[in-house]
């Protein structure tokens, strides 16, 4: 489903006046692990929420697929589907945005999950498996949970365990229509801690996976819009696959990934802001090389926000000033 925005102009110089200066819905998504939730110190969380003044003209989608108002500390984005009220990159966003545009409502689609990765992540556990053909699946030694991603010798690229009973069926709508494989040790992978859609071309309309919900979500939230246009996808992803040093295809999944989104909504519009996790663990240097190739191969499409200098509450975690300046820096790359 390919959601088409418009392509007016701005009726009235920005800011001032007594009406909207926008002939569109600007919506902003926020994508990605912990650090696009995000998750702040305990104080610093308490003063973004006591600082922030709440208005309308801010909106959020909800865990319920509703566009509500941006309240931080009640309801600021969505953790892998449920309602959270962390502050993070947007404050950034809406402070200037507030200041550009006061009789504009900004949108934004917020979600993540922590620990997730780009690619496929670190392996959960194996277990040994054999298939006559189609869904069935035999399990012969360990275990297989829902929403597993199981890699092995024979197994094509792809297969999820989407739903409860699964093994125990054959040829469910939605279920694998593979070759027979097996006896074969295949290795667990946590499915819904990654966002790499090619591994999930199988099985693509599993909910459970939080790349499969969060393009589901937003295809269903844009329509709820007049005249909605994505200005900006504030992309946070890299730093599970750098600390896990499992980066080795994170380029061709980030690239699969851009190429996904495109053909679920509009993105004609819209800005990539790469926030780029520091130089540290051993897969750095990959994803931080894949980023800097995307954004030379398109630059006026893909920005790369260097994070180096921010400061982390943690020894992960960007405390509210980084957080706040990541989201400074993603605006001053939108074109209204």
């Amino acid at each position: 489903m390919l959601i088409r925005s418009g392509k007016l102009k701005s009726r009235t110089a920005k800011g001032g006046g007594g009406g909207p200066a926008l002939a569109y819905s600007p919506v902003v998504f926020l994508m990605g692990d912990s650090q696009s939730l995000a998750n702040l110190s305990a104080a610093d969380q308490a003063a973004a929420v006591a600082a922030y003044g709440v208005t309308d003209k801010i909106k959020i989608l909800n865990a319920s697929n509703q566009f509500v108002t941006y309240t931080p500390g009640t309801i600021a984005g969505l953790h892998f589907g449920g309602n959270v009220g962390n502050v993070g990159q947007e404050i950034g966003i809406i402070q200037k945005f507030r200041a550009t545009y006061p009789n504009d409502t900004l949108y934004i689609v917020k979600d993540s999950f922590s620990g997730s990765h780009q690619t496929r992540g670190i392996g959960v556990g194996t277990a040994n498996v054999t298939s006559t053909g189609n869904a069935n699946i035999t399990v012969n030694s360990g275990t297989l949970n829902n929403g597993d991603l199981i890699v092995g010798s024979g197994i094509e690229t792809g297969v999820y365990l989407p739903f409860g009973g699964f093994l125990s069926k054959v040829g469910l709508a939605g279920g694998r229509t593979g070759a027979a494989f097996g006896p074969v040790s295949a290795t667990r992978y946590a499915g819904n801690a990654s966002w790499s859609n090619a591994e999930g071309l199988c099985y693509n309309g599993y909910g459970g996976a939080i790349n499969n919900g969060v393009r589901a979500r937003l295809v269903a939230a844009l329509p709820l819009l007049t005249n909605p246009r994505i200005v900006a996808v504030q992309y946070n992803l890299g730093t599970n696959d750098a600390l896990n040093n499992v980066a080795a295809t994170y380029a061709t999944e980030l690239d699969a990934f851009v190429a996904r989104l495109g053909s679920d909504v509009d993105l004609s519009h819209a800005v990539w802001n790469l926030v780029r996790w520091a130089n540290a663990g051993a897969g750095a240097s990959a994803v931080r090389t894949a980023l800097a190739n995307k954004a030379s191969a398109n630059p006026s499409k893909f920005k790369i926000i260097d994070t180096d200098g921010y400061t982390r509450w943690d020894t992960t975690h960007w405390d509210l000033a980084g957080q706040t300046a990541i989201g400074v820096a993603g605006y001053a790359n939108i074109t209204f």
